[in-house]
This record gives C-alpha cells, sequence and structure tokens, in this order.
C-alpha cells in the first residue's frame, strides 16, 4: 500500500496511458511471480475463443460528471463499439477484442515476465473458426475431458467456478451454485457495489458484513481500499488543484465523488480508477518526455 502510486504510474506507462489505476495489482504480482519463474504459462482467453465469451463491451458510465466534450466522446465510442460487433462472433474475439481490449492488461504482464498463451495459437483459433456453433456450447465439458486424460490428478480439483470432471451431477451443480453465489456476493460488497448501498452498510458500524465475502475469489477489494488504508493519498493525488484543473470529469462532480467514497457514502470505484490513472497519464505521458526517459533517443 505504501508503494501504490508507484506502481499506479508504472501501469499506467507499461499500458501507454490505456489501464486504470487497477493495473497496478497486475504489475505488483506478476513482479513477485517473475521470481518464482520467468516465464508464465496463461490460460487466459481460454473462453474466449473456446467458448466465445464477449469479455469487450460499453459500460454505463457516470456522463454527468464528465466535461462536455469528453461525453460527446464516449457516446461516439459506444456507436463504433456497435459498429464493430456486426460479423462473426469469433471474428470479432480475436481481431478486435483480443488486440483492442485484453492487449492492455497484456502488456501489463509483459513489462514483467514472459508469456505463453496457447489458447491464442493460430491453429488453434483456426480450428474453432471451422468448428460448428454446438461445439462451443459443449466446450466446457471437453476442456474438463482434454484435462482428465492429460493429468487426471489436476481433474479432481474443482476450478473456481465449481466445475470438475466426473461425479454427482447433484453435487456438480450445487458446487456451482455455491461458487457462483460468492463471486456476486464479492462483487456486490466490492467494486459492484451500488452507491445507495454504502451509507446502509456505514450505518452498521463495525459489524462489517464485507468480512464474510470479500477475498473468496479476488485478491485485491477497491472500494474498501479507497476508504481506508488508501484514503489519504488518493485525495492527495486527486484533490490536488492542478490535478482538478485538467481532469476529464467536472472539477465539483471528481471532488464530490472523492469525498462520498472515502467518507463510506457512495461507491465511485470505477470512476476513481479512471480519474487517478488519467492524471498520471497526464504527470507521466503527456509531460515533458525529458522528465521520464530512461536514455537519450537520437
Amino acid at each position: 500500500m505504501s508503494n501504490f502510486p508507484r506502481w499506479v504510474d508504472q501501469a499506467v506507462v507499461a499500458s501507454d496511458g490505456l489501464m486504470d489505476a487497477s493495473g497496478a495489482v497486475e504489475i505488483y504480482i506478476n513482479q513477485l511471480a517473475r521470481a518464482v519463474a520467468p516465464v508464465r504459462l496463461t490460460g487466459n482467453w481460454g473462453s474466449e475463443i473456446l467458448r466465445g465469451h464477449v469479455a469487450f463491451r460499453p459500460r454505463t458510465q457516470n456522463l454527468q460528471a464528465l466535461q462536455p466534450e469528453i461525453v460527446r466522446g464516449v457516446k461516439d465510442a459506444q456507436k463504433r463499439y456497435q459498429e464493430a460487433r456486426q460479423g462473426d462472433p469469433l471474428g470479432f474475439i480475436a481481431f478486435k477484442q483480443v488486440p483492442w481490449h485484453h492487449s492492455v492488461r497484456l502488456s501489463l504482464e509483459e513489462s514483467q515476465l514472459k508469456l505463453r498463451s496457447p489458447f491464442l495459437d493460430n491453429e488453434i483459433v483456426a480450428l474453432m473458426h471451422r468448428a460448428p456453433d454446438g461445439v462451443r456450447q459443449q466446450a466446457t465439458q471437453a476442456s474438463l475431458r482434454w484435462v482428465r486424460q492429460a493429468m487426471p490428478a489436476l481433474a479432481d480439483i474443482p476450478t473456481d467456478r465449481g466445475l470438475r470432471w466426473g461425479g454427482s451431477t447433484l453435487m456438480q451443480s450445487l458446487r456451482q451454485w455455491q461458487q457462483t453465489f460468492w463471486i456476486k456476493a464479492e462483487y456486490a460488497m466490492d467494486y459492484g457495489m451500488p452507491s445507495s448501498w454504502a451509507p446502509r452498510l456505514r450505518a452498521l458500524g463495525s459489524f462489517h458484513p464485507e468480512r464474510w465475502t470479500l477475498g473468496r475469489h479476488k485478491f485485491y477489494h477497491f472500494r474498501s481500499w479507497y476508504q481506508g488504508p488508501l484514503a489519504t493519498v488518493l485525495k492527495e493525488v486527486l484533490l490536488d488543484p492542478t490535478a482538478l484543473s485538467r481532469s476529464v470529469f467536472q472539477r465539483q462532480a471528481l471532488e464530490k465523488m472523492v469525498m462520498e467514497h472515502t467518507a463510506g457514502r457512495a461507491n465511485h470505484t470505477l470512476d476513481l480508477h479512471r480519474a487517478w490513472s488519467l492524471e498520471a497519464v497526464h504527470q507521466h505521458l503527456l509531460g515533458r518526455p525529458s522528465d521520464h526517459m530512461t536514455e537519450t533517443l537520437p
């Protein structure tokens, strides 16, 4: 926590300003992973390529808090997204979602270690383009079967969604329901919490119901971090007069978001992520390049 601003700066520089402040976690944890091994074999993009999962879509934004010219850009981007979604779904995933969306997090990971991604192998992508639609619907069971054939001991360990090869169908369903419940409960107690819940949670005082859910699926919880250990530095960064004058958020709206969130009266986690990273962009990418160069360019 004491070095969090430095991790944010590294994430912004490594991603050319495209990653928000939550990318600090990626920089930190992949640096720890590098101490274990310099090469990481990832299962990323398996759900996308094998099962057609679309993770890249517009979110509902707090548009009234943005500067007017930024609002126009956001609305235009939403229209362009709908145009890009036309056509083959797997083609959209492989040739638009992966390079436009997933490449941002990939840039952070590759800044710390070497990554190997089997699910982006050209032959696998080509094979799934030729596969009938029904194959994608059965891809989960096929994946479990492949694991069972290659390493039976691994197939006996349930996934984070409660999936496991074989066993009782009823027990499988119960495990999946239980895991899905805890994942959604953790989301609701973290960055996904409706702002109207925050004052009620605060009124409970020391009871802290979120302690029963946080940590069951993710190891980072920014909603509570921005109210606790990171509240002071968050205010120092975002309430600085210079930062307020150049933010994409309207000044009063940003001040209100910072004060409401740190006091526990609302949840503005995602907007605070963006505001912090955009301030880092101004400081490290749009400032004087000579301040940040590690070597003299020809």
